[in-house]
């Protein structure tokens, strides 16, 4: 999932760096979010994302970064996202679900029985005996026992 995602995000990068006037030009795009520096989703994913798209391009494309809500709090990372103040922003849907209203479906009750029923469609990929299945099968200590499967309580 991480590679699919690494992908796709280095696909919209690029073509939107193939769409500026000239592409000698540099282009410095800015991002924001509400975690701490420190953050696991930075440490893992946003750092290293960034760092292999200005790797790709040859460092056409750089980053301004801004961490811990600089630009604008968690709850409204969408506004600035969309107003052009920043490129890039991680946007929770939680926090804008009456703009983002199909992005809370996943939320809505009912949906699942159980946190094991509800992590399957993740952790278990359609292709079987890939690398992707190998890294992604859930551990026993996870949800592969039933005894260890507690239904969810609304």
């Amino acid at each position: 999932m991480n590679r699919t995602l690494t992908a796709a995000c280095l696909a919209a990068t690029a073509l939107g760096a193939l769409s500026a006037p000239s592409l000698a030009e540099t282009r410095k795009l800015r991002v924001a979010n509400s975690f701490p520096a420190g953050h696991y989703l930075v440490k893992l994913i946003i750092q290293p994302w960034m760092a292999e798209v200005t790797k790709r391009t040859n460092g056409g494309i750089t980053f301004d970064y801004f961490p811990s809500q600089q630009i604008g709090k968690a709850a409204d990372m969408l506004k600035p996202t969309q107003s052009g103040v920043v490129d890039i922003g991680y946007v929770a849907p939680a926090y804008v679900s009456d703009k983002m209203v199909a992005s809370e479906v996943a939320m809505l009750p009912g949906g699942f029985t159980t946190a094991c029923r509800a992590r399957r469609p993740i952790s278990k990929p359609r292709a079987t005996g890939s690398s992707r299945q190998r890294i992604m099968r859930p551990t026993r200590s996870s949800c592969s026992s039933r005894s260890r499967c507690r239904p969810i309580r609304s």
